[in-house]
């Protein structure tokens, strides 16, 4: 594979080449354990990337994304980075003043929250506030339709052009704003393959909050 250059990239890479192998394993809310392929993650990400640009029109705006460790929480972000949506991760431990102030200050467009994360938000006027439980599926089901009527994401990012936008935690004063592109977080995911040397059947832990 060449270098990619843009993370939609490295997932239709994934997708095609581990397209059975396990991508995601959790535990659902019934507290069984959950597996999803990364065929299945994909079609996820594709389809929730469309119903964002359908319905809510965000190419090219931000989108914040607050909650704790879930697959929703990854699959919002891989849609909004493959659909040319500027990533907004939040830390849902903040403040909600804090948090307001954040989503004030990069001129988000939506929010996928968790709904205690939602409950807190001072919600404004013409932005789109949608939850990571039965609102998040109800996007990606609208987004299968839009795939059966002939919408596909077919435009490649621009790997230069802003794709994240990362606030720090602020513990050394105000929370400051870090501006990525696809090409930077492509060059950190090629640094960490370049160290750390995991093959296909190794798997990984997240604990720390998103």
């Amino acid at each position: 594979m060449q270098r990619p250059e843009t993370v939609k990239e490295i997932l239709e890479h994934s997708a095609e080449k581990y397209k059975y192998n396990c991508a995601f394993t959790f535990l659902a809310a019934d507290g069984r354990k959950t597996e999803i392929n990364y065929k299945q993650m994909k079609n996820d990400v594709d389809s929730l990337a469309l119903a964002l640009l359908h319905e809510y029109k965000l190419k090219g705006e931000k989108a914040a994304i607050i909650g704790c460790n879930s697959y929703e929480w990854c699959v919002s972000y891989l849609a909004c980075l493959c659909a040319g949506i500027v990533a907004v991760p939040v830390d849902r431990e903040l403040l909600p003043q804090d948090i307001d102030a954040i989503l004030a200050f990069a001129e988000v467009k939506a929010v996928l929250a968790d709904q205690r994360s939602l409950e807190g938000l001072d919600k404004k006027a013409g932005a789109h506030y949608t939850d990571l439980g039965q609102g998040l599926y109800t996007l990606i089901s609208k987004g299968e339709h839009l795939k059966k009527e002939g919408f596909c994401l077919s435009d490649k990012p621009d790997p230069d052009s802003l794709a994240v936008l990362l606030f720090t935690s602020g513990t050394t004063g105000s929370s400051k704003g870090v501006m990525l592109s696809n090409r930077n977080l492509c060059s950190d995911l090629f640094l960490v393959k370049e160290n750390i040397k995991a093959g296909e059947c190794d798997r990984t832990l997240s604990l720390l909050p998103l």
